[in-house]
């Protein structure tokens, strides 16, 4: 079970029993063992078409590259992503999903056999990065615009030369200190002193909104959204949801409907 998602209803959902005869795939972390109780919201459906070993490959590595093409990069058809170490098993899901958002794919591998394996997946462009440096390469390939999109999960120099094929020079020193500045894994930087002023500013928001947080959330507790309807346009409404954690659209979508409907009969007036 993923502990950092502290629900207290662990057995309680009654829409299926997870038991040997449930094939379930569990989502979460610590899952080593023959038996397990996880709360039904943290399962999927076993795909009967794939063997156990298939199927237990597909939720970590392309959960994770759907998350960053789609959730975070918010990939387009016609733009260029780089892939990085297309060997691995997130390079080789993010060479699909980019695909199938109708991308254009420079994947990067450090062998003939995983240059090829990146090629038949879907890549369009394959560059050895074991020769050395390959943005100039990437760029070479993308009339020296570079990449909207890159997938690098290797740090260090590779990290460095993921960046150098970047088409936004600012987005990824932007984005990792974000990320560990929020997690306290590094000092604020004075460069980004006035982007983090106007972030902390927290402008108000005018479109029409609602507010809903999840009563068991162990990730984001509810107190953290008392003072949310401050950003938003006045009679805006926060909603607890009791039974419900972190995943709220998931574990309670009539509440999600329920909230929605009348703040878009407001606003169709």
């Amino acid at each position: 079970m993923n502990p950092r998602v502290d629900h207290p209803r662990w057995s309680q959902a009654t829409e299926r029993r997870i038991g040997e005869d449930e094939r379930r795939k569990t989502l979460a972390f610590n899952g080593y063992a023959e038996q397990v109780a996880v709360p039904a919201g943290n399962c999927m459906p076993y795909p009967e078409n794939l063997r156990w070993e298939e199927a237990a490959a597909i939720p970590l590595v392309f959960l994770t590259a759907w998350h960053m093409l789609v959730g975070r990069a918010d990939l387009q058809p016609g733009e260029d992503c780089l892939v990085v170490g297309a060997g691995s098993g997130v390079g080789s899901a993010a060479i699909q999903i980019a695909r199938l958002i109708g991308a254009r794919v420079i994947a990067t591998a450090g062998s003939a056999a995983k240059l090829e394996r990146a090629s038949a997946l879907g890549a369009h462009e394959a560059v050895d990065h074991s020769r050395g440096d390959f943005a100039a390469e990437v760029r070479a390939l993308t009339a020296k615009k570079g990449v909207e999109v890159a997938v690098e999960h290797v740090g260090g120099r590779v990290f460095e030369q993921a960046a150098a094929a970047f088409d936004n020079p600012d987005f990824v020193p932007v984005v990792i200190h974000s990320y560990r500045h929020r997690h306290l894994n590094a000092p604020g930087e004075p460069r980004f002193d006035e982007v983090e002023r106007r972030l902390a500013a927290r402008p108000r928001i005018e479109v029409p909104s609602a507010i809903l947080h999840g009563r068991d959330d162990g990730v984001d507790p509810p107190r953290r959204s008392e003072t949310h309807p401050a950003m938003f346009p006045d009679g805006t409404e926060r909603h607890v949801v009791p039974d419900a954690g972190h995943f709220l659209p998931r574990e309670q979508p009539g509440a999600v409907v329920d909230a929605l409907l009348p703040l878009l009969a407001r606003t169709a007036r």
